[in-house]
């Protein structure tokens, strides 16, 4: 019976050595809900306006993603990213669409013959 005890021992003490670190790489992502972005100086109708919106996006994911290692780190902030994106209201989310769609709309006057 003695001789189970040891590795028994020996497999929960690495259990109990090994839950940390997992526990740290597994720590919850930061939801859209605890994160801002400023979107009420920009036209995101424009291609500016869609590009300043990306870089502050970016801005905010890496500061909340801060300090995970690299692959969870990069999983964070694109999940983030997405979040963020998604989470604009549906009138500025079209326009930021169609921003960054590079597709231009012009009305063009048409003249009879």
């Amino acid at each position: 019976m003695t001789r189970f005890a040891l590795p028994t021992l020996l497999a929960c003490a690495t259990l109990a050595v090994a839950a940390p670190a997992f526990a740290q790489d597994r720590a919850p992502a930061p939801r859209n809900d605890d994160v801002r972005v400023r979107i009420d100086d920009l036209d995101l109708s424009s291609a500016n306006g869609a590009a300043r919106f990306d870089e502050r996006v970016e801005r905010r994911a890496r500061t909340a993603c801060a300090g995970r290692p690299t692959l969870s780190g990069m999983q964070c902030r694109e999940t983030l990213s997405r979040e963020l994106r998604g989470a604009l209201p549906a009138p500025q989310r079209e326009d930021y669409a169609r921003a960054r769609s590079g597709r231009v709309l012009a009305m063009v006057p048409t003249v009879s013959a």
